[in-house]
């Protein structure tokens, strides 16, 4: 797509996550399975796109992202990110015990996609927002609790068990909205079509 890539990255750490914010031209970058052999990435990406059309193809599923919508995926498996034109995102870096610690299996962790306009998802984009914002001003004594409010947040609709990963979600789904319905708790949350 290009002999350059030109953009900025800006990441600061909450705790044991890393946040950051990424503006970049367009390019397509990877993990080939020879790299994922050789170099050990035990982490996963929230991604929250806000600029631009990124899409991202891990292990068979093929997902469009446009602003406002928010993905999750393994780094440490194989993968490719294409963006033709320029783009912009907030990430949030997870390290793989963390997202154990959530009750997330890593074996069905690949390109999640989910809404960041409405319901917990855009809960969790606003708090991502607002962390980076304030990364500054933030003490370390609340870095902590800051990172375990980002994480419930972030990985609360992906404990429910009836998500089936890879299926649910997987190529030419239908974007979810993490709505909680009305007079349930969250370990009952349900998935809801958009609109």
């Amino acid at each position: 797509l290009g002999a350059t890539l030109d953009g900025t990255m800006t990441f600061g750490a909450i705790g044991r996550l890393q946040i950051g914010h990424i503006a970049v031209s367009r390019h397509r970058i990877g993990l080939t399975s020879a790299l994922a052999r050789a170099e050990h990435h035990p982490v996963a990406k929230v991604i929250v796109q806000t600029a631009g059309v990124s899409v991202y193809d891990q292990r068979g599923d093929v997902v469009t992202l446009t602003p406002g919508d928010g993905l999750v995926y393994d780094v440490s498996q194989p993968h490719a990110i294409t963006c033709t034109e320029t783009t912009e995102h907030f990430v949030v870096i997870v390290p793989h015990d963390l997202v154990v610690g959530r009750g997330v299996r890593l074996d069905r962790l690949s390109t999640q996609r989910f809404s960041a306009r409405t319901g917990v998802g855009r809960l969790a984009a606003d708090l991502i927002y607002s962390t980076f914002g304030e990364l500054a001003t933030i003490s370390p004594a609340c870095e902590d609790d800051l990172a375990a409010s980002l994480l419930s947040l972030m990985f609360l609709p992906r404990r429910d068990s009836r998500m089936r990963f890879g299926t649910a979600l997987g190529a030419g789904a239908d974007l979810v909205d993490f709505t909680p319905r009305a007079g349930t708790a969250p370990a009952d949350l349900t998935l809801a079509p958009p609109g």
